[in-house]
């Protein structure tokens, strides 16, 4: 129920290194050559902003606000906590 949003520059970066500690077999499904797939690269991200959202509520708050609606016909509380930050 949380929602993270990065923007920034990013650069590809080709160390095989850093790519083996990284690497796990679950990746396999998009690069069937592992490591040796053509042109598999690192992203590189150096943040600008970063922004959130997540809810004011805890899930049980919110699930009561909602089954209180279903029976009041009133619109639930789902106020979103929203942040931003610049880098």
């Amino acid at each position: 129920m949380r929602y993270v949003s990065v923007a920034g520059r990013g650069t590809l970066v080709h160390d095989r290194a850093r790519m083996e500690e990284l690497y796990t077999p679950s990746l396999d499904i998009w690069f069937e050559q592992g490591l040796d797939t053509p042109d598999i690269a690192l992203l590189r991200v150096t943040p600008a902003e970063c922004e959130f959202w997540e809810p004011k509520h805890g899930k049980i708050v919110i699930a009561a606000g909602m089954l209180k609606a279903l029976v009041t016909k009133e619109t639930p509380d789902d106020t979103m906590r929203h942040e931003r930050i610049t880098c």
